[in-house]
């Protein structure tokens, strides 16, 4: 007995070991800007962090400031624009909370590296516990994902919603896989992680998710049905994966309903 829980405490220090690794090189790549109090990742000239996301969290801070209320309507562009259905606001994603607490520089460098971190762990997760990897190759899974180049790319263009959402990515994963091999109650995370990345405001990465849950859908309704002894065992261990990819789906868009339903409006009346 103390062999093994000298293997559980090892096992949990060298996780823990990881994970702060992971941290350590989502702050490595954002160094120089937290080296500079005037600097930001991804805020190039033509960033989409200045022609977009910093003057909705701008307007969005300075409305609930002076109103005390969530604008639904920006008045800032054009003649104005929808506010509350704009994928690229974001307004109603838990995170974007955090501009009425901080100046728009510490908002968006927290928000950007916290979001790396983010995708980072929900990547060693995924490997570790849906894949049951080893710590070093989980610990390379998740750099190898949040350093990926498609990644980084629309990191150090500004396309904030776009990393937000596609943080959620791993997570959602590792809580089907759990529903699916363990305890169907993971499909609640499962569908609220799919929800957040909703929320995220990127239509694309939204769909994205669409299509990884669909994938391991199917694929662990071969899982289950491989597994199964007779073939009434085949046609529940069917029915049961196909009912936690749609439990995981319906939780997804009513979490995410406050952006897809402005949304929808929005885009009947767009080009």
């Amino acid at each position: 007995m103390r062999s093994a829980g000298r293997r559980v405490v090892r096992a949990w220090w060298l996780d823990g070991l990881a994970l702060g690794l992971v941290i350590v090189f989502a702050l490595l790549l954002n160094w120089p800007a937290l080296a500079s109090k005037d600097s930001l990742p991804g805020s190039g000239p033509e960033s989409d962090l200045w022609t977009s996301s910093w003057g909705d969290a701008a307007y969005l801070k300075q409305s609930v400031e002076q109103t005390h209320t969530i604008p639904l309507w920006n008045i800032r562009t054009m003649s104005g624009r929808p506010f509350a259905g704009d994928p690229l606001a974001a307004i109603f994603y838990p995170p974007m909370e955090l501009v009425y607490f901080f100046s728009l520089r510490n908002f968006f460098l927290i928000i950007m590296i916290g979001h790396m971190v983010l995708a980072g762990v929900g990547a060693y997760a995924l490997a570790r516990r849906g894949v049951r990897l080893g710590v070093g190759a989980s610990l390379l899974t998740a750099v190898a994902y949040m350093w990926s180049p498609r990644f980084v790319g629309h990191y150090g263009a500004g396309h904030l919603t776009m990393i937000m959402a596609a943080a959620w990515l791993p997570w959602v994963a590792l809580a089907f896989v759990l529903a699916v091999r363990e305890n169907a109650i993971w499909a609640a995370p499962a569908g609220l992680g799919f929800g957040m990345a909703i929320l995220a405001g990127h239509p694309q990465i939204a769909f994205y998710h669409v299509l990884m849950i669909g994938g391991l859908t199917l694929g662990g309704i071969v899982w289950a049905t491989a597994r199964a002894g007779s073939n009434r065992d085949r046609i529940l261990g069917g029915l049961r994966v196909l009912g936690l990819g749609a439990v995981t789906g319906v939780i997804g868009a009513l979490v995410g309903a406050a952006l897809i339903v402005p949304a929808l409006q929005f885009t009947s009346v767009s080009l």
